[in-house]
């Protein structure tokens, strides 16, 4: 892989707090003229969940055709924070309609440093095909990882030692080139292997999510984050009722070792999306399966602070069960939302807390939380807006109770 020299990029930030937010309804934010003249109403205080501040980190360039960011992680490493996230064409382009993954950093979470990793190719084939997204970035002790997921391709990863040179891509699980996933929106076979989420580690050991398009959802573990096998199946789409497709998921350990998973469940027919819920103690080869309410629940993210599951995925508002019943602003069409939850593990649901801004309101969310603190986080994610410019934010999450 190929590095870029990294430039600064200077940014207008709009910034809010919630101490200048008291007892006001609406965020003030700067904004270009393509945009929506009004600002939303500001959804900053939950009962359990308060964002004390959130702020634009990166805008990309303004009348340019690559101008698409989306679905963002963050990490820290070595006294820096690391943001990745995809930069191309639309929410949906094939390289070269993109500069590929980019990584911003930055040591005061103010100003931000900007490499590209570029020259991504399947090494199958050397074909440079598979929609970037979903990046994924992951540290060790010795390693800053990142993660590629070339969609409907298999996932790849790759790492640096010293924060400029990164490794060759390779492919994250071979074995599950074998595995047939099932394209619902074509109703073909396929066999493009494991498409991953986002790494964990517990006691010593990562472990590693992964869907096969739409098919099924694996567990994988590793003692390297390299070498990876398969430590269970978390759930699969022929085994339960209205044939729903699993994709996306998310798993948090437990105080007492269990593995709890949560996943978005593709919509068949006129079923609505879902969340789905299952759990496993060690080894975490059987699991239990439950259905969840909230609607829709794209990109999940989630971490435990204590007795506290904190959750963020793509939120919708409107009314009915799982959305959020909060009236849109004149200009504002689009009812998507990045919404931030709680879980509830003894009813195994989802309790709303609090949206986080935007200025796009449609095309949202795929956060990454990195906790600070026993109580505090921060949350990156992004507002998919192909108006004008297209942005990642960054925000400051409190836990209250």
């Amino acid at each position: 892989m190929k590095n870029l020299p990294s430039r600064r990029q200077f940014i207008k930030k709009g910034v809010v707090t919630t101490a200048a937010l008291a007892g006001v309804s609406k965020i003030g934010i700067s904004r270009a003229s393509a945009s929506p003249k009004k600002p939303e109403p500001a959804r900053y205080v939950g009962n359990k969940v308060v964002i004390e501040k959130a702020q634009k980190i990166y805008s990309s360039p303004e009348n340019e055709t690559l101008k698409y960011c989306g679905w963002p992680d963050i990490a820290f490493w070595r006294g820096k924070y690391y943001v990745i996230f995809s930069r191309k064409k639309g929410h949906s382009a094939e390289p070269p309609d993109g500069p590929g993954l980019v990584v911003i950093e930055s040591t005061d979470l103010e100003n931000w440093s900007e490499t590209v990793l570029k020259d991504f190719s399947l090494p199958h084939g050397g074909e440079k095909k598979g929609d970037d997204r979903d990046a994924k970035v992951f540290a060790t002790p010795d390693r800053l990882f990142a993660i590629n997921i070339p969609y409907p391709h298999d996932g790849y990863i790759s790492y640096t030692e010293d924060g400029v040179n990164w490794s060759a891509w390779r492919q994250i699980y071979p074995a599950g080139e074998g595995i047939q996933g099932r394209d619902i929106r074509v109703s073909a076979v396929q066999t493009y292997g494991a498409q991953c989420w986002r790494p964990k580690e517990y006691n010593g050991t990562y472990y590693l999510p992964c869907d096969y398009y739409n098919d099924r959802v694996d567990l994988l573990k590793s003692t390297d984050m390299l070498n990876w096998q398969l430590a269970g199946t978390i759930m699969s789409r022929a085994k339960y009722e209205h044939n729903e497709s699993p994709t996306e998921t998310e798993i948090v350990f437990l105080k007492d070792g269990r593995c709890l998973a949560l996943t978005r469940m593709r919509p068949t027919s006129n079923h609505p999306e879902l969340p789905s819920f299952s759990i496993s103690s060690p080894p975490y080869s059987s699991w239990d399966f439950k259905f969840g309410t909230a609607i829709p629940f794209g990109g999940p993210a989630a971490h435990r602070f204590g007795d506290t599951i904190l959750v963020i995925a793509r939120a919708q508002l409107g009314k009915g069960p799982g959305y959020w019943n909060f009236p849109l602003d004149p200009g504002w069409k689009w009812p998507q939302r990045t919404g931030v939850y709680t879980f509830d593990l003894e009813e195994m649901r989802l309790e709303q807390q609090v949206l986080l801004p935007t200025e796009y309101a449609h095309d949202s969310s795929y956060a990454g939380i990195l906790p600070t603190g026993a109580n505090t986080a921060l949350i990156v994610w992004y507002d998919g807006n192909v108006v004008d410019t297209s942005n990642i934010w960054l925000a400051h999450l409190k836990i209250v109770s």
